[in-house]
C-alpha cells in the first residue's frame, strides 16, 4: 500500500470470498482466521486521508444466495465521494434496487 500511494495507483481488491469462513465449531487459530481486508492497509478508511490508495469490492452473491447482485465498495473517503457522483452508483445500477431492499430489510430484522 506504501508503494502505490507512492506513485499515485489505486489498489482495488475482488473480495467476493473475503467473508466466506471454513473452520469448523468457530475453532479459528491465527494460522486459520481469515486476513484482513485490503481496505484496512489505508492510513483511515472514514477520515479522508487522500494517501489511502487501497479499495475493497463484495457482493452479496457468495455469502446470501448466487443470483443476489448487490454489492459494496470500501474506499477511502475521498474515492467514495467520486463514486458518489456517478449516476449509475446512485440508482444502483438500475439492475437490483428490488433486491437491494429485501436485503435491506433482511439485515436490519
Amino acid at each position: 500500500a506504501e508503494f502505490a500511494s507512492r506513485h499515485g495507483v489505486i489498489v482495488l481488491a475482488d473480495e467476493v470470498y473475503h467473508l466466506l469462513d471454513w473452520v469448523k465449531d468457530g475453532a479459528a487459530t491465527t494460522a486459520t482466521r481469515r486476513p484482513a481486508s485490503l481496505v484496512r492497509f489505508n492510513p483511515t478508511v472514514d477520515g479522508g486521508d487522500a494517501s489511502g490508495c487501497c479499495v475493497s469490492v463484495s457482493s452479496f452473491t457468495k455469502i446470501w444466495s448466487p443470483g443476489v447482485r448487490v454489492g459494496w465498495i470500501e474506499a477511502p473517503t475521498y474515492i467514495i465521494r467520486k463514486l458518489e457522483r456517478n449516476g449509475y452508483i446512485d440508482s444502483q445500477g438500475g439492475c437490483a434496487p428490488f433486491m437491494g431492499r429485501v436485503l435491506t430489510e433482511a439485515i436490519e430484522t
